[in-house]
């Protein structure tokens, strides 16, 4: 934890709903906080540097306890999505590239200061197109590409 002051019993509290995988709001609600004050809170909490590097120790020690690991989590997805493929399971494809995207940060709200790494504009293009499209329009694309891949590993 940093330096500083030891965090009070609630923010103890909160760091282990949040370590143990529950969301900011649902944490804050798990301390016994109203509905209209648990958002407010939550984000008072996660933006104070104490609270989050405690949020950080605590789940690192979970995952050290359990022997697991972000790529460990990525490598089973990853065999997910390949058993979703032969399957010919699209949707379950999708939802199982969308977690991964999701655990590699893909999907972060990133503030864009000066000189921070951005998306290629080829990137950017193509996620601004895939965000548009309806899940049918989604769908028929991961058709596609299943169609593509099993094409080609036919060769």
């Amino acid at each position: 934890m940093a330096k500083g002051k030891a965090l009070t019993t609630k923010q103890r509290k909160y760091v282990e709903h949040r370590a143990s995988g529950l969301s900011p709001y649902a944490s804050a609600r798990a301390m016994g906080l109203t509905h209209n004050s648990a958002k407010q809170i939550a984000k008072r909490l996660e933006a104070h540097p104490q609270v989050h590097a405690a949020i950080v120790s605590e789940a690192d020690s979970y995952a050290q306890a359990s022997g697991m690991t972000r790529q460990k989590v990525i490598d089973g997805m990853l065999e997910g999505v390949q058993m979703a493929r032969m399957m010919a399971e699209p949707s379950t494809m999708i939802a199982g590239w969308r977690e991964i995207g999701r655990l590699c940060g893909f999907y972060m709200d990133e503030k864009k200061a000066e000189g921070a790494r951005t998306l290629p504009p080829s990137a950017e293009a193509l996620l601004s197109r895939l965000s548009t499209m309806s899940s049918r329009e989604l769908l028929l694309l991961a058709n596609s590409v299943q169609a593509n891949v099993i094409e080609n590993e036919a060769s």
